[in-house]
């Protein structure tokens, strides 16, 4: 069964892990206009933290972690971002 993608985006600094909410359906061109999320990034800093890991992740069926598929990711230097 094809259907369309209903992503989310995660953000994780060391212990930290920030997400925006699911964008039902938004397939291969979401947006989550208004939702901003925020780090401490300065305490991940103090703790030897240089990079932050962005995901996109597709949510099929929220309840049910094992049906999580990642889409994309990366990472970027947090300092590039201060």
């Amino acid at each position: 069964m094809i259907s369309t993608m209903d992503p989310f985006c995660q953000f994780q600094i060391e212990g930290q892990t920030k997400r925006t909410q699911t964008h039902k359906k938004g397939g291969k061109t979401p947006f989550w206009q208004g939702q901003n999320q925020e780090f401490e990034i300065s305490q991940a800093m103090k703790i030897g933290s240089t990079q932050m890991k962005v995901s996109v992740i597709d949510e099929k069926e929220p309840n049910r972690p094992d049906k999580l598929k990642i889409v994309g990711e990366t990472s970027t230097p947090i300092l590039g971002i201060c």
